[in-house]
């Protein structure tokens, strides 16, 4: 468990290394304008530039989320937490069945190229990951 933690905090430290914390009169005036179209109740909006993606972390509806877009202005990706109410009964189903007995920490909903994933983060003593990830049927996802 130490370990995981351990090269997780590693990875997020290694991206935010990676990504460069932007001033947002410095964000191309193409990707605040869709931003502030998709996302019209988005405060506290943090941005970062990595490679040739934008990434903005910001307060919508009482939870924090995060979307990326591309150069020209397409929303590429954004994650956002969910409560387990949330999550499709397919992948309760699944939960279910194939981990009993888990608690879960943390749930983040993906949605990217028009697909959905969910990952979520648990603590078990039976299973061998940290880190579960499925498609909206509730078919386990390979990481």
């Amino acid at each position: 468990m130490k370990t995981l933690i351990s090269l997780i905090i590693s990875i997020f430290l290694s991206t935010l290394a990676a990504a460069q914390d932007l001033p947002t009169q410095e964000v191309p005036a193409n990707i605040r304008t869709n931003f502030e179209l998709d996302f019209k109740q988005a405060t506290h909006a943090n941005w970062k530039q990595a490679g040739s993606f934008y990434k903005v972390n910001f307060q919508s509806e009482n939870l924090t989320k995060n979307v990326w877009y591309a150069k020209d202005g397409c929303l590429i990706k954004q994650q956002t937490p969910i409560a387990y109410k949330e999550l499709p009964q397919a992948v309760k189903e699944t939960l279910t069945a194939s981990y009993p007995n888990i608690k879960l920490n943390t749930l983040i909903h993906t949605k990217k190229n028009g697909n959905s994933t969910y990952s979520l983060s648990i603590e078990s003593d039976i299973a061998k990951k940290e880190l579960l990830v499925f498609n909206y049927k509730g078919d386990e996802i390979t990481q």
